[in-house]
């Protein structure tokens, strides 16, 4: 298990979760974040396993209100800008995916 699969594991969600007491509302607009996200192809096999979790819809969402469209539009630009900047391919290492950029960044 990978420190990103410890840190996202069902479990640690569901009790981040429980933490945050999302309301009703908040829960139908991070949930139609991710559906949308999938329908537009922005989130796709290669970057699904790093952005497909609950908290991620929740940063983008709870960033702009919860208003759907202006989260979509922060997280399709988000998306794009970690592509036009080789930012989006990642690669496998002992503690799991991890961005290309970040194998290669030497200080």
């Amino acid at each position: 298990m990978t420190i990103r699969d410890q840190a996202m594991s069902p479990e640690r969600v569901a009790l981040w979760e429980a933490d945050q007491n999302f309301t009703e509302e908040q829960n139908l607009v991070m949930r139609q974040l991710r559906e949308r996200m999938i329908e537009a192809k922005v989130l796709t096999a290669e970057n699904m396993g790093f952005f497909d979790f609950k908290p991620v819809y929740y940063k983008f969402s709870q960033a702009r209100q919860f208003d759907l469209e202006k989260a979509f539009l922060m997280f399709s630009n988000h998306i794009e800008w970690r592509t036009q900047n080789n930012i989006g391919p990642f690669l496998p290492t002992a503690l799991g995916p991890i961005p290309a950029h970040s194998v290669s960044f030497r200080h």
